[in-house]
């Protein structure tokens, strides 16, 4: 199943802020067919995971094929492309 979620946080700095996502929820099965025959689109998500999971400490569970480019990135933080705001514990 294909999800959009749409995170609008308030803020007093910023008049209008969001943050929209796309991801797949697949059971095992899906996601070894995806695998199997997009694997340049599995490997991608994959990507994204690891990236969600070691920066920015986002665990997800192994339903969850994360499909946006910026997975999670608040646009403010977007204002420069090369740089990404991550607070680690």
């Amino acid at each position: 199943m294909v999800i959009q979620s749409d995170v609008i946080p308030s803020s007093p700095d910023y008049f209008s802020t969001l943050m929209e996502e796309g991801f797949v929820l697949a059971d095992l099965s899906l996601r070894e067919q995806l695998q199997k025959q997009f694997p340049d689109c599995y490997d991608r998500c994959m990507k994204r995971r690891i990236f969600m999971a070691d920066t920015l400490g986002i665990k997800l569970p192994d339903e969850v094929l994360p499909l946006s480019n910026i997975p999670a990135i608040v646009p403010p933080f977007f204002l420069n492309q090369n740089t990404v705001l991550s607070i680690k514990k």
